[in-house]
């Protein structure tokens, strides 16, 4: 049986073939187009050309190269200029490569097909969605997948803040003299009454119509404690219309005025 040697590529250097010392350092043989290097590209991710730079690279026909992206490209129709050698096109599929294609920290193997760089073998073009986050009112929100709504929430709508709510539900209608009472809305806890005055009654022939009130209700429930909201001339007074709270969660629209009315009831 052959024995077999392990040469190292010093050993190469010092071979003697035929009383003459040959060359054959990997540097200088026929397999060094063959060796597969590896590098770190830290382009910018809007430029186009990444630059890369390789100890003994050598452009030819079949050059491999492994290399990993610092950060994701955003540029179309990327290329690869290797120690100068010259931007060549990266290809996928023999296409132009898309600009979301190259991402950061991920490891890409390429070959030179005497044009352009080929990538090898399938891109993982899975996107890795970030989580939604809502706005505020000194922050603006972030693009990203939604959250998920609850059990039960197969009517509510999505709010700007990230939260699920009901959708709107508004109650409007005409009122004479006689008040007028609108039934609670189960699972809210706001509304917002508006009424409009359209005509007067004998007693205060004297009053300005028509005339807008409104007031924002918060915290109904089907268990209040029976409340008058009137202040801050919002229905306020004896001469205009009066909104109170039931004790049921229901609104009454009270007053001597007619006119039109309209509960917007919202979470």
């Amino acid at each position: 049986m052959p024995r077999k040697y392990l040469i190292t590529e010093e050993d190469l250097a010092e071979f003697i073939v035929d009383g003459f010392k040959a060359d054959l350092t990997i540097e200088n043989s026929k397999v060094k187009g063959k060796i597969v290097r590896y590098g770190i590209c830290s382009t910018s991710a809007d430029s186009a050309v990444k630059t890369l730079t390789l100890s003994g690279f050598t452009l030819e026909t079949g050059t491999e190269i492994t290399v990993r992206f610092f950060t994701s490209n955003s540029a179309s129709n990327p290329s690869l200029n290797i120690n100068n050698t010259g931007a060549k096109a990266i290809r996928y599929h023999n296409r132009s490569i898309p600009s979301g294609y190259l991402t950061s920290d991920r490891i890409y193997r390429m070959v030179y097909d005497g044009i352009c760089w080929q990538i090898i073998g399938d891109i993982d073009t899975n996107t890795v969605y970030t989580k939604f986050t809502g706005a505020s009112s000194s922050k603006a929100g972030t693009t990203g997948l939604v959250p998920a709504p609850d059990t039960g929430k197969q009517n509510d709508f999505l709010k700007g803040d990230g939260s699920w709510v009901k959708a709107v539900v508004v109650v409007q209608g005409t009122k004479t003299t006689t008040n007028v009472k609108i039934p609670y809305q189960a699972g809210y806890s706001k509304a917002l009454c508006e009424g409009w005055i359209t005509a007067v009654s004998d007693f205060d022939p004297s009053y300005v119509y028509p005339s807008y009130r409104s007031i924002l209700i918060t915290g109904i429930s089907n268990d209040m404690t029976e409340k008058e909201l009137s202040a801050d001339g919002a229905f306020s007074g004896t001469t205009g219309f009066k909104c109170f709270v039931n004790a049921d969660g229901s609104i009454a629209i009270s007053g001597g005025y007619s006119g039109e009315y309209r509960i917007t009831w919202f979470n």
